[in-house]
């Protein structure tokens, strides 16, 4: 192989890497930022099941509001909210 082979070869490495560094894993976020989704992707799916449930016995007379169950949801999920995120205990 060459000299101007291994260099050209060094220089598609450092492009790929370079952009696996600083476009792919910042498209996709730290772990902290992923569990954080994750946390309010469950609360929300929580509080959308609560308050169809509560829609439900709404009708027998039983309410439940948007904060209640956001609440409810919160402390069954163990998640508490801090800096604008859902957090885990």
């Amino acid at each position: 192989m060459s000299i101007r082979n291994l260099v050209l070869l060094g220089v598609v490495a450092i492009a790929a890497y370079w952009y696996y560094q600083n476009q792919y894993q910042l498209s996709r976020g730290t772990p902290l930022e992923q569990q954080w989704q994750q946390n309010a992707a469950a609360l929300d799916k929580c509080v959308k099941q609560e308050t169809t449930m509560a829609a439900a016995a709404g009708m027998a007379g039983v309410s439940m509001s948007l904060e209640d169950a956001r609440a409810y949801c919160a402390g069954e999920l163990g998640l508490y909210p801090e800096d604008g995120h859902w957090k885990k205990y």
